[in-house]
Protein backbone atom coordinates (compact mmCIF):
# COMPACT_ATOMS: atom_id res chain seq x y z
CA UNK A 1 0.00 0.00 0.00
CA UNK A 2 1.33 3.42 -1.00
CA UNK A 3 2.20 5.62 1.97
CA UNK A 4 4.16 8.85 1.62
CA UNK A 5 4.92 11.22 4.44
CA UNK A 6 4.24 14.95 4.35
CA UNK A 7 7.41 16.76 3.34
CA UNK A 8 8.89 13.89 1.33
CA UNK A 9 10.06 14.67 -2.21
CA UNK A 10 9.04 12.57 -5.20
CA UNK A 11 11.22 12.56 -8.33
CA UNK A 12 13.25 15.44 -6.94
CA UNK A 13 10.42 17.83 -7.69
CA UNK A 14 7.11 17.17 -5.94
CA UNK A 15 6.91 17.84 -2.19
CA UNK A 16 4.06 15.91 -0.55
CA UNK A 17 1.66 18.02 1.54
CA UNK A 18 -1.19 15.66 2.41
CA UNK A 19 -3.24 12.67 1.25
CA UNK A 20 -6.31 13.46 -0.88
CA UNK A 21 -7.67 9.97 -1.58
CA UNK A 22 -6.64 6.34 -1.59
CA UNK A 23 -7.63 3.43 -3.85
CA UNK A 24 -6.60 -0.18 -4.33
CA UNK A 25 -3.15 0.32 -5.87
CA UNK A 26 -2.90 4.09 -5.86
CA UNK A 27 -3.04 7.11 -3.60
CA UNK A 28 -3.50 10.71 -4.68
CA UNK A 29 -1.63 13.41 -2.78
CA UNK A 30 -1.73 17.17 -2.71
CA UNK A 31 1.82 18.12 -3.64
CA UNK A 32 3.86 21.25 -4.31
CA UNK A 33 5.64 21.33 -7.65
CA UNK A 34 8.90 23.01 -6.68
CA UNK A 35 9.89 23.45 -10.32
CA UNK A 36 6.94 25.71 -11.19
CA UNK A 37 5.92 26.73 -7.66
CA UNK A 38 2.34 25.50 -7.85
CA UNK A 39 0.13 22.87 -6.22
CA UNK A 40 -0.63 19.70 -8.13
CA UNK A 41 -2.36 16.36 -7.65
CA UNK A 42 0.21 13.57 -7.54
CA UNK A 43 -1.04 10.04 -8.13
CA UNK A 44 1.36 7.37 -6.83
CA UNK A 45 0.79 3.64 -7.40
CA UNK A 46 2.60 0.48 -6.34
CA UNK A 47 2.67 -2.95 -7.98
CA UNK A 48 3.13 -6.00 -5.77
CA UNK A 49 4.85 -8.14 -8.42
CA UNK A 50 7.19 -7.65 -11.35
CA UNK A 51 4.49 -8.73 -13.80
CA UNK A 52 2.03 -6.38 -12.13
CA UNK A 53 4.55 -3.57 -12.45
CA UNK A 54 4.74 -4.09 -16.21
CA UNK A 55 0.96 -3.75 -16.50
CA UNK A 56 0.91 -0.78 -14.12
CA UNK A 57 3.60 1.00 -16.10
CA UNK A 58 1.65 0.51 -19.32
CA UNK A 59 -1.47 1.88 -17.65
CA UNK A 60 0.36 4.96 -16.36
CA UNK A 61 1.92 5.54 -19.78
CA UNK A 62 -1.50 5.40 -21.41
CA UNK A 63 -3.11 7.57 -18.74
CA UNK A 64 -0.37 10.21 -19.02
CA UNK A 65 -0.47 10.29 -22.81
CA UNK A 66 -4.25 10.56 -23.05
CA UNK A 67 -4.51 12.95 -20.09
CA UNK A 68 -1.95 15.26 -21.65
CA UNK A 69 -3.74 15.20 -25.00
CA UNK A 70 -7.27 15.75 -23.70
CA UNK A 71 -6.15 18.14 -20.97
CA UNK A 72 -5.80 20.88 -23.55
CA UNK A 73 -9.60 20.90 -23.84
CA UNK A 74 -12.07 22.10 -21.20
CA UNK A 75 -13.62 19.30 -19.16
CA UNK A 76 -10.55 17.11 -18.72
CA UNK A 77 -7.89 16.92 -16.03
CA UNK A 78 -4.49 17.49 -17.63
CA UNK A 79 -1.59 15.11 -17.00
CA UNK A 80 1.83 16.71 -17.49
CA UNK A 81 4.47 14.41 -15.98
CA UNK A 82 4.95 10.77 -15.04
CA UNK A 83 7.72 8.33 -14.22
CA UNK A 84 9.26 6.01 -11.66
CA UNK A 85 9.67 6.94 -8.01
CA UNK A 86 13.47 6.63 -7.73
CA UNK A 87 13.80 5.37 -4.16
CA UNK A 88 10.74 3.08 -4.15
CA UNK A 89 10.83 -0.14 -6.20
CA UNK A 90 7.79 -0.78 -8.42
CA UNK A 91 6.31 2.66 -7.64
CA UNK A 92 5.14 5.08 -10.35
CA UNK A 93 3.87 8.66 -10.16
CA UNK A 94 1.59 10.74 -12.36
CA UNK A 95 1.36 14.53 -11.99
CA UNK A 96 -2.03 16.11 -12.73
CA UNK A 97 -3.54 19.57 -12.59
CA UNK A 98 -5.11 20.12 -9.20
CA UNK A 99 -8.86 20.76 -9.08
CA UNK A 100 -9.18 22.66 -5.79
CA UNK A 101 -11.82 21.32 -3.42
CA UNK A 102 -13.06 18.75 -5.93
CA UNK A 103 -15.41 15.92 -5.02
CA UNK A 104 -16.73 13.01 -7.11
CA UNK A 105 -19.63 13.88 -9.39
CA UNK A 106 -22.74 14.24 -7.23
CA UNK A 107 -25.69 12.30 -8.64
CA UNK A 108 -27.44 11.74 -5.33
CA UNK A 109 -28.26 15.16 -3.84
CA UNK A 110 -30.35 18.10 -5.01
CA UNK A 111 -33.49 17.98 -7.10
CA UNK A 112 -33.85 15.47 -9.89
CA UNK A 113 -33.39 18.26 -12.43
CA UNK A 114 -30.14 19.33 -10.77
CA UNK A 115 -28.82 15.76 -10.74
CA UNK A 116 -29.72 15.29 -14.40
CA UNK A 117 -28.10 18.62 -15.29
CA UNK A 118 -24.85 17.43 -13.72
CA UNK A 119 -25.14 14.13 -15.59
CA UNK A 120 -25.75 15.98 -18.84
CA UNK A 121 -22.59 18.03 -18.32
CA UNK A 122 -20.61 14.85 -17.63
CA UNK A 123 -22.04 13.16 -20.74
CA UNK A 124 -20.98 16.09 -22.91
CA UNK A 125 -17.42 15.61 -21.71
CA UNK A 126 -17.55 11.91 -22.58
CA UNK A 127 -18.86 12.83 -26.01
CA UNK A 128 -15.94 15.21 -26.52
CA UNK A 129 -13.49 12.44 -25.58
CA UNK A 130 -15.11 10.22 -28.21
CA UNK A 131 -14.80 12.96 -30.82
CA UNK A 132 -11.09 13.06 -30.05
CA UNK A 133 -10.83 9.31 -30.55
CA UNK A 134 -10.72 8.22 -26.89
CA UNK A 135 -13.03 5.64 -25.28
CA UNK A 136 -12.70 5.89 -21.50
CA UNK A 137 -13.98 2.41 -20.49
CA UNK A 138 -14.24 3.28 -16.80
CA UNK A 139 -16.97 5.91 -16.72
CA UNK A 140 -18.40 6.36 -13.22
CA UNK A 141 -19.11 9.29 -10.87
CA UNK A 142 -15.80 8.84 -9.06
CA UNK A 143 -13.87 9.53 -12.25
CA UNK A 144 -15.50 12.94 -12.67
CA UNK A 145 -14.22 15.71 -10.43
CA UNK A 146 -16.79 18.32 -9.45
CA UNK A 147 -15.25 21.60 -8.29
CA UNK A 148 -16.94 23.82 -5.67
CA UNK A 149 -18.17 26.14 -8.42
CA UNK A 150 -19.90 23.25 -10.20
CA UNK A 151 -17.31 22.74 -12.97
CA UNK A 152 -16.89 19.08 -13.92
CA UNK A 153 -13.78 17.39 -15.33
CA UNK A 154 -13.07 13.80 -16.38
CA UNK A 155 -9.96 12.01 -15.16
CA UNK A 156 -8.37 8.53 -14.79
CA UNK A 157 -7.61 7.30 -18.32
CA UNK A 158 -5.74 4.16 -17.24
CA UNK A 159 -8.22 1.86 -18.99
CA UNK A 160 -8.90 4.18 -21.92
CA UNK A 161 -8.52 3.13 -25.53
CA UNK A 162 -7.39 5.40 -28.34
CA UNK A 163 -8.91 4.86 -31.76
CA UNK A 164 -6.58 2.68 -33.80
CA UNK A 165 -4.58 1.64 -30.72
CA UNK A 166 -4.33 -2.14 -30.33
CA UNK A 167 -2.99 -1.93 -26.79
CA UNK A 168 -4.99 -2.66 -23.67
CA UNK A 169 -5.91 -5.48 -21.28
CA UNK A 170 -7.72 -8.42 -22.85
CA UNK A 171 -9.99 -9.48 -20.01
CA UNK A 172 -11.48 -7.61 -17.08
CA UNK A 173 -11.48 -9.96 -14.09
CA UNK A 174 -13.24 -8.13 -11.25
CA UNK A 175 -11.91 -8.61 -7.77
CA UNK A 176 -14.75 -8.54 -5.22
CA UNK A 177 -14.82 -6.41 -2.13
CA UNK A 178 -16.43 -7.44 1.11
CA UNK A 179 -18.53 -4.37 1.87
CA UNK A 180 -22.24 -5.15 1.63
CA UNK A 181 -24.20 -3.33 -1.04
CA UNK A 182 -21.23 -2.80 -3.30
CA UNK A 183 -19.63 -6.23 -3.30
CA UNK A 184 -18.07 -5.94 -6.71
CA UNK A 185 -17.20 -2.25 -6.79
CA UNK A 186 -13.45 -2.02 -7.32
CA UNK A 187 -11.63 1.05 -6.10
CA UNK A 188 -10.24 3.95 -8.10
CA UNK A 189 -6.84 2.87 -9.38
CA UNK A 190 -7.64 -0.88 -9.68
CA UNK A 191 -6.71 -2.46 -13.01
CA UNK A 192 -9.95 -4.31 -13.52
CA UNK A 193 -12.53 -1.56 -13.86
CA UNK A 194 -15.80 -1.06 -12.01
CA UNK A 195 -18.38 -3.84 -12.55
CA UNK A 196 -21.37 -1.79 -11.43
CA UNK A 197 -20.88 0.39 -14.53
CA UNK A 198 -19.54 -2.23 -16.96
CA UNK A 199 -21.31 -3.41 -20.08
CA UNK A 200 -21.37 -7.20 -20.67
CA UNK A 201 -18.79 -7.05 -23.45
CA UNK A 202 -16.27 -5.51 -21.04
CA UNK A 203 -16.31 -8.68 -18.96
CA UNK A 204 -15.58 -10.75 -22.06
CA UNK A 205 -12.90 -8.91 -24.03
CA UNK A 206 -11.79 -5.40 -23.17
CA UNK A 207 -9.98 -5.10 -26.50
CA UNK A 208 -13.26 -5.45 -28.38
CA UNK A 209 -15.06 -2.62 -26.60
CA UNK A 210 -16.00 0.63 -28.28
CA UNK A 211 -17.77 3.90 -27.42
CA UNK A 212 -20.99 2.03 -26.65
CA UNK A 213 -19.39 0.76 -23.43
CA UNK A 214 -19.24 4.37 -22.20
CA UNK A 215 -22.87 4.86 -23.30
CA UNK A 216 -23.85 1.90 -21.11
CA UNK A 217 -22.04 3.44 -18.13
CA UNK A 218 -23.88 6.74 -18.69
CA UNK A 219 -27.14 4.76 -18.67
CA UNK A 220 -26.19 3.34 -15.26
CA UNK A 221 -25.39 6.85 -14.04
CA UNK A 222 -28.80 7.99 -15.29
CA UNK A 223 -30.42 5.13 -13.38
CA UNK A 224 -28.49 6.15 -10.26
CA UNK A 225 -29.34 9.85 -10.65
CA UNK A 226 -33.08 9.14 -10.90
CA UNK A 227 -33.53 6.26 -8.42
CA UNK A 228 -30.55 6.52 -6.08
CA UNK A 229 -29.88 2.82 -6.78
CA UNK A 230 -27.79 0.71 -9.14
CA UNK A 231 -29.59 -1.36 -11.79
CA UNK A 232 -27.46 -4.42 -10.92
CA UNK A 233 -26.26 -3.99 -7.35
CA UNK A 234 -24.71 -7.43 -6.80
CA UNK A 235 -23.31 -10.25 -8.93
CA UNK A 236 -23.43 -7.95 -11.93
CA UNK A 237 -22.29 -10.35 -14.63
CA UNK A 238 -24.56 -13.16 -13.39
CA UNK A 239 -27.60 -10.90 -13.30
CA UNK A 240 -26.85 -9.45 -16.71
CA UNK A 241 -26.59 -12.99 -18.06
CA UNK A 242 -30.01 -13.93 -16.66
CA UNK A 243 -31.54 -10.95 -18.47
CA UNK A 244 -29.79 -11.87 -21.70
CA UNK A 245 -31.08 -15.45 -21.45
CA UNK A 246 -34.63 -14.31 -20.79
CA UNK A 247 -34.71 -15.57 -17.19
CA UNK A 248 -35.22 -12.07 -15.73
CA UNK A 249 -36.54 -8.67 -16.78
CA UNK A 250 -34.12 -5.85 -17.40
CA UNK A 251 -34.28 -3.19 -14.67
CA UNK A 252 -36.34 -0.14 -15.63
CA UNK A 253 -36.53 3.32 -14.12
CA UNK A 254 -40.30 3.21 -13.76
CA UNK A 255 -40.10 0.02 -11.70
CA UNK A 256 -38.32 1.99 -8.95
CA UNK A 257 -39.52 5.54 -9.66
CA UNK A 258 -43.09 5.41 -11.07
CA UNK A 259 -43.26 9.17 -11.65
CA UNK A 260 -40.45 9.12 -14.21
CA UNK A 261 -41.54 10.34 -17.68
CA UNK A 262 -41.89 7.55 -20.22
CA UNK A 263 -39.30 9.18 -22.48
CA UNK A 264 -36.67 9.17 -19.74
CA UNK A 265 -37.47 5.55 -18.88
CA UNK A 266 -37.09 4.54 -22.54
CA UNK A 267 -33.82 6.48 -22.87
CA UNK A 268 -32.28 4.74 -19.87
CA UNK A 269 -33.36 1.32 -21.16
CA UNK A 270 -31.85 2.01 -24.58
CA UNK A 271 -28.57 3.22 -23.06
CA UNK A 272 -28.33 0.11 -20.86
CA UNK A 273 -29.26 -2.43 -23.53
CA UNK A 274 -27.13 -5.50 -22.85
CA UNK A 275 -26.90 -6.29 -26.56
CA UNK A 276 -24.64 -3.51 -27.78
CA UNK A 277 -26.10 -3.76 -31.28
CA UNK A 278 -29.41 -2.60 -29.80
CA UNK A 279 -27.85 -0.01 -27.51
CA UNK A 280 -27.84 3.72 -28.23
CA UNK A 281 -25.22 4.22 -30.89
CA UNK A 282 -23.33 7.12 -29.30
CA UNK A 283 -23.27 9.79 -26.60
CA UNK A 284 -24.89 12.35 -28.90
CA UNK A 285 -27.98 10.13 -29.08
CA UNK A 286 -27.96 9.87 -25.27
CA UNK A 287 -27.73 13.65 -24.92
CA UNK A 288 -30.45 14.25 -27.48
CA UNK A 289 -32.79 11.91 -25.62
CA UNK A 290 -31.95 13.46 -22.26
CA UNK A 291 -32.48 17.00 -23.54
CA UNK A 292 -35.80 16.05 -25.14
CA UNK A 293 -37.05 14.36 -21.98
CA UNK A 294 -36.09 17.33 -19.80
CA UNK A 295 -37.59 19.83 -22.25
CA UNK A 296 -40.93 18.01 -22.23
CA UNK A 297 -40.89 17.91 -18.43
CA UNK A 298 -40.02 21.60 -18.16
CA UNK A 299 -42.61 22.75 -20.69
CA UNK A 300 -45.38 21.31 -18.56
CA UNK A 301 -44.56 23.31 -15.45
CA UNK A 302 -42.79 26.56 -16.35
CA UNK A 303 -44.51 29.85 -15.74
CA UNK A 304 -44.12 32.74 -18.10
CA UNK A 305 -41.27 34.79 -16.63
CA UNK A 306 -41.54 38.45 -15.81
CA UNK A 307 -38.02 39.61 -16.45
CA UNK A 308 -35.85 42.63 -16.98
CA UNK A 309 -35.29 43.30 -20.69
CA UNK A 310 -32.41 45.28 -22.09
CA UNK A 311 -31.88 46.08 -25.75
CA UNK A 312 -28.64 48.04 -25.61
CA UNK A 313 -30.49 51.38 -25.52
CA UNK A 314 -31.13 51.62 -21.82
CA UNK A 315 -32.76 49.28 -19.33
CA UNK A 316 -36.47 49.04 -18.66
CA UNK A 317 -37.44 48.85 -15.02
CA UNK A 318 -38.61 45.35 -14.08
CA UNK A 319 -42.07 44.45 -12.92
CA UNK A 320 -42.48 43.30 -9.33
CA UNK A 321 -40.36 40.16 -8.93
CA UNK A 322 -42.03 36.77 -8.79
CA UNK A 323 -41.49 34.88 -5.57
CA UNK A 324 -39.94 31.43 -5.59
CA UNK A 325 -40.31 28.57 -3.08
CA UNK A 326 -37.01 29.53 -1.48
CA UNK A 327 -38.02 33.14 -0.90
CA UNK A 328 -41.78 32.89 -0.54
CA UNK A 329 -42.75 33.86 2.98
CA UNK A 330 -39.47 35.73 3.54
CA UNK A 331 -39.97 39.46 4.08
CA UNK A 332 -38.61 41.62 1.30
CA UNK A 333 -35.59 43.58 2.50
CA UNK A 334 -36.00 47.21 3.39
CA UNK A 335 -34.09 49.19 0.80
CA UNK A 336 -33.61 52.71 -0.38
CA UNK A 337 -32.00 54.32 -3.41
CA UNK A 338 -30.48 57.77 -3.54
CA UNK A 339 -29.23 59.62 -6.58
CA UNK A 340 -30.40 59.62 -10.18
CA UNK A 341 -29.86 57.51 -13.24
CA UNK A 342 -27.25 59.94 -14.54
CA UNK A 343 -23.93 60.61 -12.80
CA UNK A 344 -23.42 64.19 -11.55
CA UNK A 345 -20.35 64.46 -13.79
CA UNK A 346 -18.05 62.34 -15.92
CA UNK A 347 -14.60 61.62 -14.49
CA UNK A 348 -11.52 61.93 -16.64
CA UNK A 349 -11.05 59.04 -19.04
CA UNK A 350 -14.76 58.41 -19.68
CA UNK A 351 -16.96 59.71 -22.46
CA UNK A 352 -20.63 59.32 -23.26
CA UNK A 353 -21.52 56.29 -25.36
CA UNK A 354 -23.70 56.00 -28.44
CA UNK A 355 -26.82 55.16 -26.43
CA UNK A 356 -28.40 56.89 -23.42
CA UNK A 357 -27.06 55.59 -20.13
CA UNK A 358 -23.81 54.28 -21.60
CA UNK A 359 -20.32 55.59 -20.82
CA UNK A 360 -17.14 54.42 -22.51
CA UNK A 361 -13.65 54.12 -21.08
CA UNK A 362 -11.33 55.81 -23.56
CA UNK A 363 -8.37 53.55 -22.80
CA UNK A 364 -9.87 50.07 -23.26
CA UNK A 365 -13.30 50.72 -24.82
CA UNK A 366 -15.28 49.19 -21.94
CA UNK A 367 -18.94 50.22 -21.92
CA UNK A 368 -20.08 51.18 -18.42
CA UNK A 369 -23.36 52.08 -16.73
CA UNK A 370 -23.91 54.41 -13.79
CA UNK A 371 -25.03 52.73 -10.58
CA UNK A 372 -26.42 55.21 -8.04
CA UNK A 373 -25.78 54.92 -4.28
CA UNK A 374 -28.29 53.20 -2.06
CA UNK A 375 -29.01 50.79 0.78
CA UNK A 376 -29.98 47.16 0.35
CA UNK A 377 -29.88 43.79 2.10
CA UNK A 378 -26.79 41.85 1.10
CA UNK A 379 -26.51 38.07 1.40
CA UNK A 380 -29.30 35.62 2.10
CA UNK A 381 -30.94 33.75 4.96
CA UNK A 382 -33.07 31.62 2.63
CA UNK A 383 -33.31 27.92 3.40
CA UNK A 384 -31.01 27.01 0.51
CA UNK A 385 -28.40 29.68 1.25
CA UNK A 386 -24.90 28.47 2.04
CA UNK A 387 -23.03 29.47 5.16
CA UNK A 388 -20.87 31.99 3.32
CA UNK A 389 -24.01 33.85 2.15
CA UNK A 390 -25.21 34.37 5.71
CA UNK A 391 -26.28 36.45 7.48
CA UNK A 392 -28.44 38.70 5.33
CA UNK A 393 -27.47 42.19 6.46
CA UNK A 394 -28.15 45.76 5.43
CA UNK A 395 -25.40 47.53 3.54
CA UNK A 396 -25.24 51.18 2.56
CA UNK A 397 -23.28 52.44 -0.42
CA UNK A 398 -22.81 56.15 0.02
CA UNK A 399 -21.25 56.77 -3.38
CA UNK A 400 -22.41 55.86 -6.86
CA UNK A 401 -20.02 54.17 -9.28
CA UNK A 402 -19.65 53.03 -12.88
CA UNK A 403 -19.75 49.31 -13.68
CA UNK A 404 -18.93 47.44 -16.86
CA UNK A 405 -22.04 46.53 -18.82
CA UNK A 406 -20.21 43.43 -20.06
CA UNK A 407 -17.39 41.21 -18.88
CA UNK A 408 -13.92 42.05 -20.23
CA UNK A 409 -13.42 40.20 -23.51
CA UNK A 410 -10.55 38.30 -25.08
CA UNK A 411 -10.16 41.08 -27.64
CA UNK A 412 -9.78 43.72 -24.93
CA UNK A 413 -7.37 41.64 -22.87
CA UNK A 414 -5.26 40.79 -25.94
CA UNK A 415 -4.84 44.51 -26.70
CA UNK A 416 -3.77 45.11 -23.11
CA UNK A 417 -1.18 42.31 -23.34
CA UNK A 418 0.11 43.58 -26.69
CA UNK A 419 0.56 47.13 -25.38
CA UNK A 420 2.09 46.26 -22.01
CA UNK A 421 3.89 42.96 -22.55
CA UNK A 422 1.75 41.31 -19.86
CA UNK A 423 1.73 37.51 -20.29
CA UNK A 424 -1.27 36.51 -22.39
CA UNK A 425 -3.58 33.77 -21.06
CA UNK A 426 -4.24 30.64 -23.08
CA UNK A 427 -7.89 29.93 -23.92
CA UNK A 428 -8.92 26.45 -22.76
CA UNK A 429 -11.49 26.04 -25.53
CA UNK A 430 -12.46 27.79 -28.77
CA UNK A 431 -13.23 31.48 -28.23
CA UNK A 432 -13.69 34.62 -30.32
CA UNK A 433 -12.69 38.19 -29.49
CA UNK A 434 -16.18 38.93 -28.10
CA UNK A 435 -16.14 36.07 -25.56
CA UNK A 436 -15.29 36.92 -21.95
CA UNK A 437 -11.63 36.39 -21.14
CA UNK A 438 -10.92 33.42 -18.88
CA UNK A 439 -7.87 31.77 -17.33
CA UNK A 440 -6.89 35.06 -15.68
CA UNK A 441 -5.91 35.47 -12.05
CA UNK A 442 -7.03 38.23 -9.70
CA UNK A 443 -3.60 39.77 -10.17
CA UNK A 444 -4.04 39.71 -13.96
CA UNK A 445 -7.40 41.45 -13.58
CA UNK A 446 -5.86 44.09 -11.29
CA UNK A 447 -3.05 44.71 -13.79
CA UNK A 448 -5.59 45.22 -16.57
CA UNK A 449 -7.60 47.66 -14.45
CA UNK A 450 -4.49 49.64 -13.50
CA UNK A 451 -3.58 49.99 -17.17
CA UNK A 452 -7.10 51.05 -18.20
CA UNK A 453 -7.55 53.54 -15.35
CA UNK A 454 -10.32 51.40 -13.87
CA UNK A 455 -10.69 49.06 -10.92
CA UNK A 456 -12.46 45.89 -9.84
CA UNK A 457 -15.86 46.41 -8.18
CA UNK A 458 -16.20 45.70 -4.49
CA UNK A 459 -18.32 42.72 -3.55
CA UNK A 460 -21.09 44.95 -2.21
CA UNK A 461 -21.09 47.03 -5.40
CA UNK A 462 -21.30 43.88 -7.49
CA UNK A 463 -24.27 42.46 -5.57
CA UNK A 464 -26.09 45.82 -5.50
CA UNK A 465 -25.82 46.02 -9.30
CA UNK A 466 -26.76 42.35 -9.75
CA UNK A 467 -29.92 42.18 -7.64
CA UNK A 468 -31.03 45.75 -6.99
CA UNK A 469 -33.27 46.90 -4.20
CA UNK A 470 -35.81 44.07 -4.19
CA UNK A 471 -33.54 41.25 -3.01
CA UNK A 472 -34.12 39.01 -6.04
CA UNK A 473 -32.43 35.63 -6.37
CA UNK A 474 -31.06 36.18 -9.88
CA UNK A 475 -30.28 39.33 -11.87
CA UNK A 476 -33.54 38.95 -13.85
CA UNK A 477 -35.83 38.12 -10.91
CA UNK A 478 -36.76 35.05 -8.88
CA UNK A 479 -37.55 32.58 -11.64
CA UNK A 480 -34.91 29.84 -12.06
CA UNK A 481 -32.42 30.16 -14.92
CA UNK A 482 -33.07 28.76 -18.39
CA UNK A 483 -31.04 28.67 -21.58
CA UNK A 484 -32.55 32.08 -22.43
CA UNK A 485 -31.23 33.77 -19.28
CA UNK A 486 -27.56 32.90 -19.01
CA UNK A 487 -24.69 30.71 -20.13
CA UNK A 488 -24.76 28.12 -17.34
CA UNK A 489 -24.77 24.34 -17.11
CA UNK A 490 -28.35 24.27 -18.41
CA UNK A 491 -27.39 25.68 -21.82
CA UNK A 492 -26.46 23.33 -24.67
CA UNK A 493 -22.91 24.60 -25.30
CA UNK A 494 -20.57 23.96 -22.39
CA UNK A 495 -18.19 26.86 -22.95
CA UNK A 496 -18.48 30.64 -22.89
CA UNK A 497 -20.84 32.66 -25.08
CA UNK A 498 -20.24 36.11 -26.60
CA UNK A 499 -20.83 38.78 -23.97
CA UNK A 500 -24.35 40.21 -23.95
CA UNK A 501 -25.92 37.18 -25.66
CA UNK A 502 -28.77 36.84 -23.14
CA UNK A 503 -31.05 39.86 -23.21
CA UNK A 504 -33.47 38.31 -20.72
CA UNK A 505 -30.70 37.93 -18.16
CA UNK A 506 -29.84 41.62 -17.72
CA UNK A 507 -29.61 43.00 -14.19
CA UNK A 508 -31.72 45.91 -12.88
CA UNK A 509 -29.05 48.42 -13.93
CA UNK A 510 -28.62 46.87 -17.39
CA UNK A 511 -25.47 44.79 -16.84
CA UNK A 512 -25.24 41.52 -18.74
CA UNK A 513 -23.90 38.08 -17.76
CA UNK A 514 -23.89 38.75 -14.02
CA UNK A 515 -25.11 35.16 -13.82
CA UNK A 516 -23.07 32.62 -15.74
CA UNK A 517 -20.55 32.82 -18.60
CA UNK A 518 -17.54 33.28 -16.29
CA UNK A 519 -17.12 33.85 -12.57
CA UNK A 520 -16.03 37.42 -11.90
CA UNK A 521 -13.18 38.54 -9.69
CA UNK A 522 -14.06 41.38 -7.34
CA UNK A 523 -11.78 43.54 -5.23
CA UNK A 524 -12.55 42.09 -1.79
CA UNK A 525 -10.72 39.49 0.22
CA UNK A 526 -12.81 36.43 1.05
CA UNK A 527 -14.17 36.43 4.60
CA UNK A 528 -17.33 36.27 6.67
CA UNK A 529 -19.86 39.05 6.22
CA UNK A 530 -19.80 39.74 9.95
CA UNK A 531 -16.20 40.93 9.62
CA UNK A 532 -17.00 43.95 7.43
CA UNK A 533 -18.57 47.35 8.08
CA UNK A 534 -22.16 48.11 7.13
CA UNK A 535 -21.24 51.23 5.13
CA UNK A 536 -19.18 50.96 1.93
CA UNK A 537 -17.71 47.56 2.88
CA UNK A 538 -14.61 46.30 1.08
CA UNK A 539 -14.36 42.79 2.51
CA UNK A 540 -11.43 41.17 4.31
CA UNK A 541 -8.26 42.97 3.11
CA UNK A 542 -5.85 40.49 4.77
CA UNK A 543 -7.55 37.34 3.55
CA UNK A 544 -5.54 34.80 1.57
CA UNK A 545 -8.27 34.42 -1.03
CA UNK A 546 -10.25 36.84 -3.20
CA UNK A 547 -13.95 36.71 -3.92
CA UNK A 548 -15.50 35.52 -7.17
CA UNK A 549 -19.16 36.16 -7.95
CA UNK A 550 -21.84 35.20 -10.47
CA UNK A 551 -21.17 31.60 -11.49
CA UNK A 552 -20.01 30.42 -14.90
CA UNK A 553 -20.87 28.37 -17.97
CA UNK A 554 -20.01 25.28 -15.91
CA UNK A 555 -22.16 26.21 -12.87
CA UNK A 556 -25.43 24.73 -11.68
CA UNK A 557 -28.36 26.96 -10.72
CA UNK A 558 -27.38 27.51 -7.05
CA UNK A 559 -24.05 28.99 -8.13
CA UNK A 560 -25.53 31.58 -10.50
CA UNK A 561 -27.70 33.12 -7.77
CA UNK A 562 -26.92 36.77 -7.10
CA UNK A 563 -25.79 35.96 -3.55
CA UNK A 564 -23.52 33.02 -4.42
CA UNK A 565 -19.84 33.58 -3.67
CA UNK A 566 -16.59 31.67 -3.47
CA UNK A 567 -12.99 32.37 -2.50
CA UNK A 568 -10.02 31.65 -4.78
CA UNK A 569 -6.31 32.37 -4.41
CA UNK A 570 -5.30 35.61 -6.17
CA UNK A 571 -2.66 33.82 -8.29
CA UNK A 572 -4.98 31.03 -9.44
CA UNK A 573 -6.17 30.87 -13.04
CA UNK A 574 -9.24 28.82 -13.94
CA UNK A 575 -10.96 28.14 -17.23
CA UNK A 576 -14.18 29.64 -15.86
CA UNK A 577 -13.04 32.83 -14.11
CA UNK A 578 -12.90 36.30 -15.71
CA UNK A 579 -13.86 39.78 -14.55
CA UNK A 580 -15.66 43.04 -15.27
CA UNK A 581 -14.43 46.55 -14.52
CA UNK A 582 -15.64 49.43 -12.38
CA UNK A 583 -14.80 53.10 -11.94
CA UNK A 584 -15.34 55.52 -9.09
CA UNK A 585 -16.83 58.94 -9.65
CA UNK A 586 -13.84 60.50 -7.92
CA UNK A 587 -10.48 60.60 -9.66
Amino acid sequence: MVRLRAGSIVAGRYRIERLLSRGGQAAVYLAHDTKFDERVALKVAEASTVAGYTRLRERFRREARIGNRLGRTAGFVRAFDWGEVPDRPRHLYLALDLVEGAEPLDLETGTREERLARLRSAARIVGEAHRQGVVHRDIKPENFLQAPDGAIALTDFGLAKVRGDAEGPRRATPRPRARAGAAELTRTGDWQGTPLFMAPEQFEDMRGTDARADVYALGVMLFLAVTGEYPYARAVLKRQQKVREGQAEAPRLRDRAPDVPAALDALCAAAMALDRERRLRDVDAFLAGLDAALARRASGRQRRPRLVLHDGRGARRPAAPISSPATRGTPRPRSTTRGGREPPRLPRGLRRGEHPGEYVCRRDGSVLVWVPPGAFVMGSDADDAWRNERPAHEVTLTRGFFLGRFQVTWGQFARFCAKTGHPAPEPRFIVEDDHPVHDVSWRDARAYCDWAGLRLPTEAEWEWAARGADGRRYPWGDDPPTARHAQWIGTPAQATAPVGSFLLGASPVGCHDMAGNVWEWVHDGYGDYAEGPATDPTGAPRAKHRVCRGGAWSSTAPYVRATSRCGVGPAVRYLNIGFRVARSLEG
